[in-house]
């Protein structure tokens, strides 16, 4: 069981298969085979090529595991923080596009460059 939870930073990214490949800089560089980044009851965003990923590796080694994605640290600190805040950036670019909540003014805000609103009856542009 050592060893079977390890941070490293992502080498490479295969978008259309949801996968990635990590390199342990403690471990001689050594990099995985590709393995799969968690995807959270659906959502797809694809980290960073050197974003540093907590890995889950199975029990019977290194070959097979599954990134659970990045994680704050001094190199990768929240855009914006606060008490009673949600913010999904949306983007790999910081502040470029994403859903923000606060409960405490009970304030939604969507930024994106453009913004369309789709239902079943018609689409909107904002």
């Amino acid at each position: 069981m050592k060893d079977n939870i390890r941070t490293g930073e992502v080498s490479s990214i295969d978008f259309q298969n949801g996968m990635i490949r990590v390199t342990y800089p403690d471990r001689d560089n050594d990099v995985t085979d590709s393995i799969p980044y968690l995807s959270l009851n659906g959502e797809y965003k694809m980290p960073n090529i050197g974003d540093m990923v907590v890995v889950l590796h199975l029990s019977n080694g290194s070959s097979f595991g599954i990134a659970l994605g990045t994680f704050w640290s001094d190199g990768n600190k929240p855009y914006k923080t606060g008490k009673g805040l949600f913010r999904k950036e949306l983007s790999n670019a910081l502040n470029e596009a994403y859903l923000e909540y606060d409960s405490n003014t009970k304030t939604i805000i969507i930024k994106a460059d453009n913004v369309v609103i789709q239902s079943n009856k018609g689409t909107t542009s904002l």
